[in-house]
Parts: structure tokens; sequence; C-alpha cells
């Protein structure tokens, strides 16, 4: 395999550089559109990690964990949940900076199946 950069020039001994990282599994995803994102959903799913999704009047609201229902094909709509949104993550990130300086525990990962057989209680 061959990896260049944005030059196209092929980056020496980037496998070897790639051996000694372990692979990061995100909290959230965050899917505009849950219809063209199938196996994207699906390997949250697997991997038991929680999704966003604007689900529009053609797409399957339990593909995703916490359906925004919207219209997915306005550039409008769009920016402005992915706006809110972007607001939101920034808040609860600034929150649990200013709460690890207290030393205080703010976060514990939850799972999507916790998440389903709770649906009514705070998963902060």
């Amino acid at each position: 395999m061959k990896v260049v950069n944005a030059l196209d020039e092929e980056l020496p001994d980037f496998q070897e550089n790639m051996v000694d990282r372990s692979s990061l599994k995100p909290d959230l995803v965050v899917c505009s559109n849950p219809v063209e994102n199938v196996v994207l959903l699906h390997e949250c799913g697997l991997n038991n990690v929680p999704t966003i999704g604007i689900i529009d009047t053609d797409a399957d609201p339990t593909r995703v964990t916490y359906p925004i229902p919207a219209n997915d094909d306005s550039l409008r709509c769009v920016q402005l949940i992915a706006g809110v949104l972007g607001r939101a993550g920034e808040e609860g990130q600034r929150r649990r900076l200013e709460e690890a300086k207290k030393g205080m525990l703010s976060y514990e990962p939850v799972t999507v199946a916790e998440i389903r057989n709770n649906p009514g209680s705070d998963h902060d």
C-alpha cells in the first residue's frame, strides 16, 4: 500500500509509525443522512457507539440512537442542526474540563444498550 501526502509524495515509514498506535473509538457519531450511511450506522451499532441522525420521511428512525426529525435534503436545516450540536459539544467539553480541574469525574461512558434499556434516564 502506498500512502501519500497532499502533494502526492510517498510517506516513508508510515506503516511502521502506525503499529504503535491504538485505534480510538468515538463517544458519539453524528450522521446528517442516515439513508446514505447505513454501513456507518451498522458499524456504530456493532461497537455500541451512540448515534445522532437527521431523520427524514424516507429514513428509518430505529437505525440511530437519537433521531432528529428534520429535512436532511435542506442545506439550511443541516447547517442549523450541525451548529446547535457543535455548540452543545463545545459547552459539554468546557464543563467537563472545569469539573476535571476540580477533581470531579463528570463522564462515564454509556453503551447503546444501556440507553435503549433506560430511555427516560439522564445519561450525561
